[in-house]
């Protein structure tokens, strides 16, 4: 590829190979790398597998040789994506965290991590709910990092509607989330207005943005996923309680 990409004047030969890609055992004085490199770091012998030349080179290296610079590439490189094998998931994670992580580690923030939400913590709920939002609108080319917080607070209450009935919590807490939001940290009217939109149709207000009517489908789809994965757990919960008692019979009983 790298011959066909850069037109080197290089013709490759093609060398049929001997044994697997991950033999564990050579075949006579060929090994492949991997056994290669196990056999180095052992203090083994691997001067029959190659060339002489090469012995006086090699150095025992690890990770850790490595990892300061690649800890400040991580940190400073804006895309990531250039380097072969760096897949776009990790670039995106890494941005995704350094546009919430002032938010998220919020103390008024971290309290959402004690209440339930779905089977889950709304602390987790909202930053899945922010991290699938960032990732939309980045690909629509949108003024993604606000909507992302916007998606980050949008469900940024703890106890305020627990005395309420469940229709009225589901109405009210959106403007309770905006009223935070505006209280604890500075946004604007745009995301306020993300916020309070969020869940309609069950509220009044209908989403006047792009950006809101996105987040407000986002969080549809995590809640849906999220009930799915609290219900498995329950029939999990369930099957195991009815396989132990059956057992416990079946035990009593000789059979």
């Amino acid at each position: 590829k790298a011959i066909l990409k850069n037109n080197y004047p290089i013709t490759p030969v093609t060398i049929k190979r001997i044994g697997s890609y991950h033999s564990k055992k050579a075949t006579g004085k060929i090994a492949n790398a991997t056994l290669i490199r196990k056999e180095y770091l052992l203090n083994k012998n691997i001067k029959k597998y190659i060339p002489k030349e090469e012995l006086p080179l090699l150095t025992k290296i690890s990770l850790d040789n490595y990892y300061p610079y690649l800890k400040y590439k991580i940190l400073t490189e804006k895309e990531l994506s250039i380097y072969q094998t760096t897949e776009e998931g990790i670039e995106n994670r890494i941005e995704f965290y350094k546009i919430v992580k002032e938010y998220t580690k919020n103390v008024e923030f971290q309290k959402m991590k004690k209440c339930a939400h779905h089977g889950t913590s709304r602390y987790d709920h909202s930053v899945r709910v922010a991290y699938e939002t960032y990732k939309v609108c980045k690909k629509l080319k949108m003024d993604y990092e606000e909507i992302t917080i916007a998606a980050l607070l949008h469900d940024f209450y703890t106890d305020e509607v627990n005395n309420l009935p469940q229709k009225e919590r589901l109405q009210n807490h959106p403007e309770i989330a905006c009223q935070n939001a505006r209280r604890v940290f500075q946004i604007s009217e745009e995301q306020e207005e993300m916020i309070r939109t969020h869940m309609f149709p069950i509220t009044k207000e209908i989403p006047k943005s792009k950006a809101a009517w996105i987040i407000d489908g986002i969080d549809d789809v995590v809640a849906i996923k999220e009930r799915k994965e609290e219900y498995y757990q329950y029939m999990k919960a369930g099957f195991l309680f009815l396989y132990r008692n059956t057992i416990k019979r079946l035990t009593k009983q000789n059979i």
